[in-house]
C-alpha cells in the first residue's frame, strides 16, 4: 500500500455534484453557528490598499493570539474564537461571541485588530 501511494498509482475523483451535496448537508448545521456570532465591521482607510481577499477568504482563529500557537484548533461553535471575513478591499468583518455588533475604522498602523476588539 505504501509503494502504491508513494508511486502515485491512484487517482481520486469526486464529481462536482458530490461536492455540492456534501456542502448542502452541512449548510444547515453551520449557518446557526455563524448567525449566533456578533459582528464587527471594519472600514479600511481611504488612502491604503486595504484588506486582502482571496478564493477562500474566511479565517477561523482563536481570539487569544497565544492559543493560535497551540495544539487545539478553533471550532466554529467554540467561544473565544473569531471568524475573519474580508468582504472587499475596503471592508472586513470579524464575528465572535464575545463582542458587540458595531462598526469601526481600521488603523493600518495597528496589528492584531481581531485580538484588540475581543473580550478576554
Amino acid at each position: 500500500m505504501r509503494d502504491f501511494i508513494e508511486n502515485d498509482e491512484y487517482k481520486i475523483e469526486v464529481s462536482p455534484a458530490t461536492h455540492l451535496a456534501t456542502e448542502l448537508r452541512i449548510f444547515d448545521k453551520i449557518l446557526p453557528l455563524i448567525f449566533h456570532r456578533k459582528w464587527m465591521l471594519f472600514r479600511a482607510p481611504p488612502d491604503v490598499t486595504g484588506f486582502v481577499t482571496s478564493d477562500h477568504p474566511m479565517c477561523l482563529m482563536w481570539s487569544d493570539p497565544k492559543m493560535r500557537e497551540g495544539f487545539f484548533p478553533p471550532g466554529l461553535g467554540v467561544r473565544r474564537t473569531q471568524l475573519l471575513f474580508p468582504i472587499s478591499n475596503t471592508l472586513a468583518a470579524i464575528g465572535a461571541f464575545e463582542i458587540d455588533d458595531q462598526e469601526a475604522d481600521a488603523d493600518e498602523l495597528k496589528t492584531g485588530l481581531a485580538a484588540q476588539h475581543a473580550a478576554p
